[in-house]
Order: structure tokens, then sequence, then C-alpha cells
């Protein structure tokens, strides 16, 4: 008992650090947005995959047993160490209060390395109690690979092929973005994994020996038509209700009626979230040049939440953006992504992004080559310097805390010629 309460006060001080980098919203306000993010990031500095219900008890004090040493490291690397003995060596020494290490420190004095040897020794079981797995060997041809059974069916059903004979390791597995990036173990090291892709858009999967990510698959999952997704934001993993093209065109308007949640026995009143998107293979290519156009609003009025909001997102080959727009008063918890860049309520003024959400609103975003503008009924409410080129584009996706409707969409390149106009009727 007193080492899972030990470490679990220096994992605390280690999320501290974390949040503190991160400069996002108060982390008892993250939504699952905020988490799959933070994974993406450790992934990105670290290598180390971990699933959203790991990072989520981690980040919840919610832990029963200790974390194994790959998920102590990836913390600790992504506080600013080297290691997490590296974290807890400077934690001692600097006992009560601690600051991450500065990039100009050489080394740590030799008398305390003298210390620190025996210290190591006494602790490493106490910290690392699963014991050492076997290195990963590769001695020959490996194969990860998957097909689908329709390019443009949603749900889609992935199925993974596997050969894992010629690498000497104790433990295999699939890893999937789509599903929190939980590990799938392999019992056989030859045969084949069957996944369901609940939605559309661009996802990753991992074949993983021990800790180690052996190789990566991008998945491209297409609808290739207008989908609506309705989900419980109180269930986890559960299965949307699903409206395909013809459903949801409706009288110049994209949108889920009340009648059809009715008379597929969803409450709405039971806080769901709507997803309407459209993805597809094409030859569409605006790059860092393009205007964008839409109308939105929000059509719930029962949903529990005094500031919901709307998100209004373009997908791309190498990355996504997307755009918040909240009810007058739920400014101080946004956050808006495009590309690389990522802001928040905390660390950029997003106060312009507020509105009465259950009015239609033009959302516009003109980007150049040196630049990013973002509009809200033809006023401009934020300019980022640069660009990202995010690749080919790829479709749309629009997030709702409730049902909401979409009255046209509108994409033109460069030489504002119309690469994508869809008016609903």
């Amino acid at each position: 008992m007193e080492r899972i309460v030990e470490i679990r006060n220096q994992v605390r001080k280690c999320r501290q650090l974390i949040e503190q980098d991160l400069n996002w919203i108060e982390s008892s306000k993250w939504t699952r947005r905020e988490y799959e993010l933070l994974l993406e990031l450790i992934f990105d500095k670290t290598g180390v995959l971990l699933s959203l219900s790991t990072i989520r008890r981690i980040w919840n004090d919610e832990f029963k047993n200790i974390p194994n040493k790959s998920t102590l490291d990836a913390l600790a690397v992504m506080a600013g160490f080297s290691s997490w003995m590296n974290f807890i060596e400077l934690k001692n020494v600097k006992n009560e209060q601690f600051q991450k290490p500065q990039k100009s420190r050489v080394g740590i004095v030799i008398t305390l390395i003298i210390v620190f040897t025996i210290l190591i020794s006494s602790l490493l079981f106490f910290f690392y109690p699963d014991g050492h797995q076997q290195d990963v060997n590769i001695v020959g041809d490996i194969r990860f690979d998957y097909s689908q059974k329709s390019d443009s069916i949603i749900p889609n059903i992935v199925v993974f092929n596997y050969n894992v004979e010629n690498i000497e390791a104790d433990s295999f597995f699939i890893v999937e973005s789509t599903h929190n990036y939980e590990k799938k173990s392999l019992t056989i090291k030859k045969g084949q994994l069957t996944s369901v892709y609940h939605h559309p858009g661009n996802y990753e999967a991992f074949l993983m020996a021990n800790d180690s990510v052996i190789k990566k698959l991008n998945i491209e999952i297409l609808s290739n038509s207008w989908i609506a997704m309705i989900n419980y934001r109180n269930l986890n993993n559960n299965v949307p209700f699903y409206f395909y093209d013809s459903e949801i065109i409706q009288n110049g308007i994209l949108n889920v009626s009340r009648d059809q949640l009715i008379e597929n026995n969803i409450r709405i009143e039971d806080d769901i979230y709507s997803t309407f998107s459209n993805t597809f293979d094409s030859n569409i290519s605006v790059y860092q040049e393009f205007t964008f156009s839409t109308t939105v609003k929000l059509d719930s009025i029962e949903i529990n939440s005094s500031s919901p909001d709307i998100h209004v997102g373009l997908l791309f080959e190498n990355d996504l953006c997307y755009v918040p727009l909240t009810q007058n008063g739920g400014q101080g918890k946004l956050q808006l992504k495009y590309g690389e860049t990522i802001l928040t309520s905390n660390d950029s003024d997003l106060s312009g992004f507020g509105c009465n959400i259950y009015e239609w609103q033009e959302v516009g975003i003109k980007s150049s080559t040196d630049s990013v503008s973002i509009l809200l009924n033809d006023k401009m409410i934020l300019t980022l310097t640069g660009s990202s080129n995010m690749g080919a584009f790829k479709g749309f996706s629009f997030n709702f805390d409730g049902i909401g409707s979409i009255d046209y969409v509108s994409l033109l390149n460069f030489e504002n010629d119309t690469v994508y106009y869809a008016s609903f009727d």
C-alpha cells in the first residue's frame, strides 16, 4: 500500500509538470479530445503507445496497480526528463520542490552519482516490479497488412494479416487508434484479426512486440457520401446510431430530425452528441491555399450544458483542423487545431468564437501560404501566422453537442474555382 501511495504522489507531481508545458485548460475539464491529443503527443515524443483508458486512469488517480516501466518512462520524458529514474533522482535531491533539468545542465556532481548508484539499486524492484522482458530481436521478414470488405460502407470491417514468426519477443499486440489504443494480444504468431471501424476518417494501426512498435499502418475509412452518427456521451465504446445520405438531406439542409430520433428510440435528453461526415478519396489538391465556408446551427435545447459546442472540421491526408463555436459564456474552455498548431483558451484569445449557436452561424477559413484567417459571419475573429501543408483534402466532419443542422458546405481552391459544393437541395 505504501508503494502505490508513494508512486501515486510522484505521478501526480509528474503530471503537474506536463500540464504546465501543455498550458491547456484545467485537466478536470478535459474531454476525450484532449486525452486523445495527449496520447498523440506522448507517442510522437517517446514512441510509447498508451491506451485512452490508461491515460485517463493516470490523470484521474484511478490506477490500483503500479504502472509499468514503459508508461512511467513515457510520462517522465514528456515532463522533460530522460527516464522515470532520472525524474525520481532529481525529485529526491530537490525534496518537496523541484524543476525540470535545464538544457544547459551537463551532469550530476560526482559525489551525488555514488549516492544515486546505491539508491537506484535499492529502488529498481520497487518501481519496476514486473521484471525484465526478453529483448525484441527480428531475425527475418514479418507481415503486417490489412484488407477492407468495402471502401464505402460505414461501419467498415477491416481484417489484419500478420506473421511474427521471425520476431523473438515475449508478447505481441495489435494496437488501433480507433479503439483507444488498447492492446489486442495475439495468441498465435501467424494469423488474422478482425476489427470494426465505426466512423470514417484516417486511422493508425501498430504491430507491437513487447513495448516496441514494429510496424505502422495508415488506414483510410471512407464514407463517399454524407453520414450522420449519434452516440450517447456517457457510454463507453457504444456503437453509433447511423443515418445515411438520403435520410438526412431534407428541405435544403443536412440534419437528423426529432422524428427520426424518436423512431430509433434515441433519447436526446440523455446527453447525446452527433457527427456528420463525408470522407472520400479524390484528386482535390488545395494544400495551403483554399477558402472554406459553411453555415451551421445547434438544434438541441434539452442537452445538459449551459455552453454547448459545435466543431467544424476539415480532414486532410496528413492532418486535420477543427474550429470550435460555443454558446456565449463558454469561451473559457475552447480548443482549436489547425495542423500542428493547437490553441486553447488558456493561451490564446478565443473570445470571438462565442455566439448564439441556436441561430445560423457562417464559419469561414481562408488559408494562404503565409497565414490563415478564421471568420464568423464575415467578421475575422482569428489570424494565424504561417500555414500547414496537410496534404490532399479528404473530407469534412461536423460535431454537435446534441443535434444540429448544416445549410451548405463550400470549398474553393487558390484560383477560387469550386472544388466541392453541397447545398443539400
